[in-house]
């Protein structure tokens, strides 16, 4: 026993690292592990959360997994980005105020659309009177240049029955002509059967001589009349624009 080789034991804790003036061993870096939770140990045991792990590790050939966090959430310097605090309207006052702009402004609307079309269907109306009126004053301008609406009123011939006067028309002209016509041809009738009568020189009653007698003269053709009255009508009209045109000019 006194010649069996000697063991020298080492512990697991023991370095060879000096021993400091005081007698203490110098620091000894440790590998410290956070400790993980529930969540982690359970998601370790999933296959879809380790193939992820494994993806996000892998660095053999060309690939290499670069994690690019969350796509749909836009970081401070974005356009679209907003602080938590400022997504919630917390100011009560702010938003019953908005709410009350938003109602007033609706309303204004309303009674602005409902005004626009009260509007326009008010002009509507009065140009369908207005449409109407002309319609109906060129129905009557049509019917007072026909003479047509009138005949049930108007006289039989353009006589006047009071003062015996043929009106001053185209028709009066016309029915004057055609009496004169008769009158003609009466008293031509009347001086044929007064020459007939008797071929003898005096009247075989009285012994007396026959008075001869005077025929009228013939009346006129109507078309020359009727040309003499379109141009007197047309010599009248160029008066009256000749006299509006010199009381315009003063």
């Amino acid at each position: 026993m006194a010649n069996a080789p000697r063991i020298d034991y080492k512990s697991k804790h023991f370095t060879d690292s000096p021993v400091n003036e005081q007698g203490y061993t110098e620091f000894v870096e440790f590998r410290n592990v956070a400790p993980r939770s529930r969540q982690d140990r359970r998601n370790s045991m999933d296959k879809e959360t380790l193939e992820k792990s494994r993806l996000a590790k892998r660095r053999e050939g060309f690939h290499h997994y670069e994690d690019l966090g969350m796509v749909t959430v836009p970081t401070p310097d974005a356009v679209g980005y907003i602080d938590e605090t400022e997504r919630f309207q917390k100011d009560f006052a702010h938003h019953e105020r908005d709410r009350r702009q938003m109602v007033y402004r609706q309303q204004e609307q309303l009674i602005s659309n409902k005004k626009e079309k009260q509007t326009a269907k008010e002009e509507q109306r009065w140009g369908n009177i207005e449409d109407q009126f002309l319609q109906e004053e060129q129905k009557y301008e049509r019917y007072r240049k026909e003479g047509k609406k009138a005949q049930r009123n108007a006289q039989s011939v353009p006589y006047n029955p009071i003062t015996l006067g043929y009106h001053n028309s185209l028709g009066g002209e016309e029915l004057r002509n055609q009496d004169e016509h008769i009158r003609y041809r009466a008293a031509t009738r009347a001086a044929h059967l007064l020459e007939r009568m008797s071929f003898t020189p005096y009247d075989p009653i009285t012994g007396e001589d026959k008075a001869k007698k005077v025929m009228p003269a013939p009346p006129r053709n109507w078309n020359e009349i009727k040309s003499d009255y379109e141009w007197q009508q047309e010599q009248l009209e160029e008066e009256a624009r000749r006299i509006n045109a010199m009381m315009r000019e003063r």
